[in-house]
């Protein structure tokens, strides 16, 4: 009975494909490239303004101002690796020279996929076993 519901439904694809013009095929085509395009142009304003953020907030720790409304003092212990995301991805921002110094030496901007390098990218999977190795080999991890 499977097989014949299937062959039911192969006919019944078959006909429809017969019924589609070249032009509608072309316009599906021209509508799919250009939600890629903008998928793609979305992707890297997201980037310039990732790369603007962590650099303002950089900067504004160094000189005491606040940054989204939170003041950031010099007399607070600052994290060597600030920890964001959640779900499927991480982010993990060297905040200090010895954070960086941690990433560089175990982690490097050739493992995977770094396009924000040296905030690197990790799957949630791996985020739990470099944070410890970060804490373990005294880095404040926050």
């Amino acid at each position: 009975m499977s097989l014949t519901r299937d062959r039911e439904l192969l006919k019944f694809v078959n006909s429809a494909l017969g019924h589609i013009t070249r032009a509608q095929l072309d316009a599906f085509q021209d509508t799919r490239n250009r939600s890629i395009e903008q998928a793609i142009a979305r992707l890297s304003d997201l980037k310039v303004r990732l790369q603007a953020d962590t650099g303002d907030a950089a900067e504004a720790f160094n000189s005491g101002r606040t940054v989204g409304g939170r003041s950031q003092s010099m007399t607070q212990k600052r994290a060597d690796i600030n920890v964001t995301g959640g779900g499927s991805i991480f982010l993990l921002a060297p905040a200090t020279q010895a954070g960086r110094d941690w990433i560089d030496q175990h982690i490097g901007p050739d493992n995977g996929f770094q396009p924000y390098y040296p905030t690197v990218v990790v799957e949630h999977r791996y985020v739990g076993d470099i944070v410890e190795g970060m804490a373990a080999d005294g880095l404040e991890v926050e």
